[in-house]
């Protein structure tokens, strides 16, 4: 952020100016030279600093080339090898060293991420019409710039507005899964506050502001700019592949190009480390009444995970989410909450890795009870509730986390998360709602 202000963008033509009349950045372009140029800078005042604070004299391999060595990237270098690069002419270099008129700067060894806790003394050095601030972080001293620290941890986040890359979900809080609203890619929204940072110094969720709109949104759907928002996900030219492709016939749900698709890194947990090769077996929700047969089963045939129904038409157990969101699930639940939470520790404590399965939209008696959020066709009479509905959304959501949390489940596998088999017939027949 700082790089995009005035005095950021004259500090950096500075430093270009000086480390090319130097030489020292030949052949660099771009972003790549603007780095090479300020890492020059901040090399240059370390080892001042450095012989400064520590009274030291002597050549450059006793004093410059050690600093080098902790600064250049981490790699494993030598005074050889860095010749051979041509990276430095060491008289010249330690010549310019000499005739810095500056003591102490941060150098790029340490990174301290944003929404870490520092303490300071409030000692200030300016540098270049620049104020940095001394800080102490890990029991070592540093000096970074003073504007980059703040009293109050709700004002480390410093963006205002960002952009919906895919489009979200607006949620009436970030306690829970209760949806407010959704916004379309491509929308600007103001940033209002936040919920929390990450070990990395990336935000969970912002509270936003769109219009008449409010609540909360995922960082990871949002960017910076509108040009970013605009872009699609092609890596490989998938995107390209299936633009511009011809169908035999009319695609009554639209063309895939229309889609906004875009990966995301699968998540780990320390604490619950994510089975890379199951060999499972499915229970559902009847049998679970003799899990002890199936453990035994399990143990004598190489299976080292289970998956087990928590609704697939008929809810496994009387939940207290269902009897909030589909009464009629809740009445008609296979087994009692604590006989099912009985099982699945008996089968976490036999040492599977478990598997919750939801099947979300084939759900009959989600639809039962609110027939306003199903698909309506003259061509089929099932209760299916639409992809698209809100309600159906935040109760299969809340389902889940219920039972990650009650049943210590190790992974929720969502099921069904489509429209019927049978939607082409239904669009054909022209006389269908989706509820889109």
């Amino acid at each position: 952020d700082f790089k995009k202000t005035e005095k950021g963008q004259k500090m950096i033509e500075k430093y270009l100016e000086r480390w090319s009349k130097l030489g020292f950045i030949e052949g660099l372009e771009g972003e790549v030279k603007e780095r090479g140029a300020v890492a020059m800078e901040q090399l240059a005042v370390y080892l001042i600093a450095e012989a400064v604070e520590s009274n030291l004299t002597g050549p450059f391999e006793t004093i410059g080339f050690p600093m080098i060595r902790r600064v250049c990237c981490g790699s494993i270098v030598n005074k050889e090898n860095l010749n051979d690069l041509n990276l430095f002419d060491f008289e010249k270099f330690i010549k310019y060293c000499k005739e810095l008129d500056i003591v102490n700067l941060i150098n790029d060894v340490d990174k301290i991420v944003r929404g870490s806790e520092v303490t300071s003394n409030d000692k200030i050095k300016v540098i270049d019409d620049l104020e940095y601030l001394k800080i102490k972080y890990n029991d070592n001293e540093y000096y970074i710039l003073n504007n980059n620290v703040v009293k109050n941890k709700k004002d480390v986040v410093l963006e205002k507005e960002k952009y919906v890359r895919t489009s979200v979900t607006v949620y009436e809080n970030n306690e829970d899964a209760k949806i407010e609203s959704f916004i379309k890619k491509g929308n600007k929204l103001d940033i209002l506050d936040y919920d929390k940072i990450d070990d990395n110094g990336f935000v969970n969720m912002y509270k936003i502001k769109k219009d008449d709109i409010s609540g909360w949104v995922y960082s990871k759907y949002l960017v910076d700019t509108l040009e970013e928002a605009k872009e699609v996900y092609n890596e490989n030219g998938v995107y390209d592949t299936h633009k511009d492709r011809k169908y035999s016939r009319e695609l009554y749900g639209g063309k895939a190009s229309s889609l906004d698709y875009y990966p995301y890194d699968k998540p780990s947990f320390n604490d619950n480390k994510l089975l890379e090769n199951a060999n499972a077996i499915y229970l559902n929700g009847s049998v679970i009444k003799n899990v002890d047969t199936y453990i035994d089963l399990a143990k004598n045939t190489g299976i080292n995970a289970m998956v087990v129904d928590i609704k697939d038409g008929v809810l496994a157990y009387d939940s207290n989410v269902a009897r909030e969101y589909s009464p009629t699930a809740y009445k008609n639940a296979i087994n009692s909450f604590s006989d099912y939470q009985n099982a699945i520790k008996k089968i976490k404590d036999a040492g599977f890795y478990v598997i919750g399965r939801i099947v979300v939209f084939n759900d009959s008696h989600y639809g039962k009870d609110h027939p306003e959020d199903c698909i309506v066709s003259s061509s089929s009479s099932r209760l299916w509730p639409s992809a698209y509905s809100r309600g159906a959304w935040e109760y299969n959501v809340n389902l889940a986390l219920e039972a990650a949390k009650e049943m210590k489940f190790n992974e929720i596998q969502f099921d069904y998360v489509r429209i019927p088999e049978d939607a082409y017939k239904m669009s054909t027949s022209g006389g269908t709602d989706f509820k889109n």
